[in-house]
């Protein structure tokens, strides 16, 4: 059972994109979670006074959120402290907003309301904001037929309401800024000698009907915002490897059973990301699981009980040509980072190197 999720992901295709300060979210994310594999991730030695964060799901509002915050605030959780240190660098450099850009409307915006309303409590330090100008934009006749249909949206524009009312204070503030953009969209990273410098965001306009809008160009003009790190958080993908079937860069399958060329490769399932695509949180999950769990056990019952060998001859194979870490030397690595942790003051401190996890279990 492939459960591997979706590591990848989806690319913008826009000029400059290639630019050193370009980041995508998964890696930015595993680099200051400490992922042993993104530890020396190339970053900008300055985020100069901007940052912008394309995108408006979770993920871009926790790196958003993150960008702003005090190093204190960061160094108390299990994040990485090297990556504490360069956030840290980054603001007294000059950095002191963070622009969170989407190309449609906050009616269709995928973020939640528990992720929107961190933005207004995150800090002390940190002033959320949005244009009240652009939030009218945002509501064409189509959108308040949306809005009026979902009783999560309609509470999202207190939310929202709170932060538009923090306009006015974007010039006079001394602390740092989160400022919320809807439709626009991003045309081009603007870069000097390989270096990001900016980026430029067309206006956009909804089209269609309701619950199946667009983001199409307008005639306004584009904005150009000033900044060295560009964070892309417009989703995730699978990342194909060898064995696993792709059809569309989804894996064909019935109810977790993946569809394979041949009868003779065996029983192969999946579920999570792999089976339904990068959509959904674990709770949206938990039905496709049972469903695949259920297929297997189906498949399982109907077919004669026998193998080519055994799971515990399986392993002593495995353990005999690598190091195979289990669940419980997993415990024992969990154990140890939050015993660190607690000498630093600090919700973890986690293992950065797999030497290094594999020397303190002994394998």
């Amino acid at each position: 059972v492939l459960c591997t999720g979706a590591s990848g992901e989806r690319i913008l295709g826009i000029p400059g994109e290639d630019s050193l300060g370009v980041l995508g979210a998964p890696a930015f994310v595993k680099w200051y979670n400490g992922h042993p594999d993104y530890k020396d991730l190339q970053l900008p030695k300055s985020a100069g006074e901007s940052a912008v964060v394309l995108g408006q799901g979770n993920v871009a509002l926790d790196v958003a959120r993150l960008l702003v915050r005090s190093p204190k605030e960061l160094d108390a959780t299990d994040m990485e402290r090297d990556a504490v240190n360069a956030i840290a660098a980054w603001q007294q450099a000059g950095l002191r907003t963070v622009h969170i850009v989407g190309r449609r409307g906050f009616v269709q915006a995928a973020f939640t309301n528990a992720e929107l309303r961190e933005l207004l409590t995150c800090s002390e330090d940190v002033l959320p904001v949005v244009d009240p100008d652009e939030l009218a934009l945002c509501r064409n006749a189509a959108s308040e037929e949306e809005l009026s249909k979902s009783r999560m949206k309609k509470r999202s524009v207190d939310i929202l309401e709170k932060m538009a009312a923090n306009f006015a204070d974007i010039k006079k503030t001394s602390k740092r800024v989160l400022r919320l953009h809807f439709l626009r969209s991003p045309q081009e990273v603007l870069s000097e000698g390989g270096l990001v410098t900016g980026i430029r965001l067309a206006r956009m306009q909804l089209q269609g009907e309701a619950g199946r809008q667009v983001a199409a160009p307008s005639s306004a003009a584009a904005l150009d915002i000033s900044c060295g790190l560009v964070v892309r958080s417009v989703g995730f993908d699978i990342l194909p490897f060898q064995g696993l079937p792709l059809k569309s860069n989804r894996v064909p399958h019935t109810q977790g059973c993946v569809e394979q060329s041949s009868e003779d490769l065996g029983g192969l399932y999946v579920s999570g990301w792999l089976k339904r695509g990068p959509q959904g949180i674990i709770a949206s999950n938990i039905g496709d699981a049972q469903e695949t769990a259920a297929k297997l056990w189906s498949d399982l019952q109907s077919q004669n009980a026998k193998a080519s060998e055994s799971f515990e001859s399986f392993m002593t194979s495995l353990q005999s040509t690598t190091a195979v870490v289990g669940f419980q030397d997993w415990k024992r690595l969990e154990a140890e980072e939050l015993r660190c942790g607690q000498e630093m003051g600090k919700a973890a401190a986690k293992f950065t190197k797999v030497p290094e996890m594999l020397k303190f279990l002994g394998k």
